[in-house]
């Protein structure tokens, strides 16, 4: 952590280069807009610049920024939510802001048609969007961006078992949503 604490720009590049495209991922899947997504991870690697020579190095750069990420999506995540209830108070209505957050499909799905893995993909992905914000960033951070029940723990300041526990419950809650459709995948 010393070399951490004595690098300079081209150390901080590196960690930008590393961190880009997982960070606009994350991202994009809390606020599901892409140039939002874009300015969030914009604004993370700024806050990381202007704390970079503060940072005390008792945790890896790479949380810390996953850390921040997170905290900006969410704030950007309410802001958005409060635009949203003023509209609906004042009966304004936004681009599909209205639309309801549960899934329900027209009419029922083949099995057929599940077999097709892209169909198959879709709906896995509107039953993550269908979880908790806490449970889907827990399953994001640990499946999709391969950290360790440690690292999730210290990017989402929790503990170990709150991981563990969240990871559970959006299993168990994508296998009973996924019931319906016939689909297990051994979640």
């Amino acid at each position: 952590m010393k070399k951490f604490k004595n690098s300079n720009i081209k150390t901080f590049d590196e960690l930008v280069e590393k961190t880009q495209k997982p960070l606009f991922r994350l991202a994009l899947n809390i606020l599901k807009d892409e140039e939002v997504a874009m300015d969030i991870v914009q604004d993370t690697y700024v806050k990381a610049w202007e704390n970079w020579y503060g940072f005390r190095a008792q945790s890896d750069p790479k949380t810390w920024l996953y850390r921040i990420a997170i905290n900006l999506s969410l704030n950007q995540l309410k802001k958005n939510q409060r635009i949203v209830n003023f509209n609906k108070f004042t009966n304004e209505d936004l681009d599909n802001d209205n639309e309801k957050s549960t899934y329900e499909p027209a009419d029922p799905i083949s099995i057929e048609q599940l077999l097709n893995s892209k169909e198959r993909n879709i709906l896995i992905k509107k039953a993550i969007d269908n979880l908790p914000i806490n449970q889907k960033l827990v399953l994001q951070l640990f499946y999709y961006e391969g950290f360790h029940y440690q690292e999730v723990s210290e990017i989402l300041n929790i503990s170990v078992s709150a991981v563990e526990s969240l990871l559970f419950r959006a299993r168990k809650n994508l296998k009973k949503y996924l019931a319906n459709f016939n689909i297990d995948n051994n979640l």
